[in-house]
């Protein structure tokens, strides 16, 4: 049975020791950074921070982040087309007391035929109960206070794109065949 097995499956042969000699270890092999699958795309309205959050989401293993550079002369309209464009898994968007323009634009993508199934993570550098229950109201998945703690911040955002994997299959895929 042993002789059936294929070559690749079968785990390589140790050198021969000689006693009193310590055994020999198998070469290290370099350990390459996972990527994490899923577009992000941060909307901050200061580019500092949001250069901040990418760099946080790199370090947590994603790949694929953008930030939108969203000031106060921009009109939702080209956000929206921005993030069409973009086509995101996720998008974290920062809440801010003195722009209203982040909870607008939460309320556009949610009439987006295209963008209101995309989750959205909401951050607060200040305490904002009345933002907070108005984005949650426009169903952001999550409203986090800032500053992020990065073991929580990436166990929340892998449970929303579980989630939102796990809606993409049930939408797209036949439950009794399981093809597209």
């Amino acid at each position: 049975m042993a002789d059936r097995v294929p070559a690749r499956f079968k785990p390589a042969p140790m050198p021969p020791t000689t006693p009193g000699m310590p055994a020999p270890s198998l070469p290290a092999t370099p350990a390459t950074p996972a990527v994490l699958p899923g577009r992000l795309v941060v909307i901050d309205d200061e580019p500092l921070a949001a250069a901040e959050l990418v760099e946080l989401l790199h370090s947590l293993g994603y790949g694929q982040v953008t930030a939108l550079d969203v000031n106060e002369g921009r009109s939702a309209d080209i956000v929206l087309a921005a993030l069409r464009n973009e086509r995101p898994d996720l998008v974290l968007l920062e809440l801010t007391p003195h722009s209203p323009a982040a909870l607008a634009l939460l309320a556009a993508m949610q009439a987006d035929r295209l963008l209101r199934q995309v989750p959205v993570i909401a951050t607060q550098a200040e305490d904002l109960p009345a933002d907070r229950l108005r984005a949650l109201q426009l169903q952001a998945a999550d409203v986090l206070p800032k500053p992020l703690e990065p073991a929580e911040f990436a166990l929340r955002l892998r449970n929303v794109l579980r989630l939102k994997d796990r809606h993409d299959q049930l939408a797209f895929t036949d439950g009794s065949t399981g093809l597209p």
